[in-house]
């Protein structure tokens, strides 16, 4: 942390208290906190951002989706455009995920959902398509799921990011949105390219 603080003041740390599944619930909020001083006094002046993390429910993946959210630095003027973009075809919600890894980046509301898990659990089941892809001649291009009530589109949208849209609005024709997203997409594999760089980060 001294050499940090020397050599890359601005640098962004971050965090993960891996493990918290080991330790009671009860107890979780009082071993986080207490893991968290410890920590941040070793860091001294050092801005950190800390973490409780376990492999086995959605707290990692927040953790890394949060990670990679920080990382981009124009991550404003992604989102307002991202924000347009939903009012311009009527969506509920837009979702915006790293292509490779598919951590959400940003999503945009336009309708509250109850389920806070739901990135994680759909981040989960286009992983697992893509895996039994492997073994077939395909490659995972985009997915369309549709039923009485909504229409989800997951759609390859700049060359690191696949964009999610819910509609619910039975008004709202797919050729319109497929022309509204076909027309943005350049303007917005410039600004996300231009937008990732590399920071300084440990």
């Amino acid at each position: 942390m001294k050499a940090l603080r020397e050599n890359s003041k601005d640098a962004k740390v971050f965090v993960l208290i891996h493990k918290m599944d080991t330790i009671p619930e009860h107890q979780q909020n009082l071993v986080f906190e207490e893991r968290k001083v410890l920590i941040v006094e070793k860091a001294g002046e050092q801005e950190l951002e800390l973490f409780g993390t376990s492999i086995w429910d959605e707290t990692l993946y927040q953790a890394w989706s949060r990670i990679a959210h920080s990382l981009i630095p124009r991550i404003g003027n992604i989102e307002a455009g991202l924000k347009q973009l939903c009012e311009l075809c009527a969506a509920d919600e837009l979702v915006l995920f790293e292509k490779s890894t598919f951590l959400e980046i940003s999503h945009i509301e336009a309708k509250v959902y109850k389920d806070p898990h739901r990135f994680e659990k759909i981040s989960n089941v286009i992983k697992q398509f893509k895996l039994c892809l492997f073994s077939t001649s395909y490659q995972f291009g985009e997915m369309a799921v549709k039923n009485s009530k909504f229409r989800v589109y997951l759609i390859d949208f700049t060359r690191s990011t696949y964009l999610m849209i819910v509609v619910s609005n039975k008004d709202v024709e797919e050729t319109a949105l497929r022309l509204n997203i076909s027309i943005v997409k350049p303007y917005y594999d410039k600004m996300i390219a231009a937008s990732i760089t590399r920071p300084n980060t440990y």
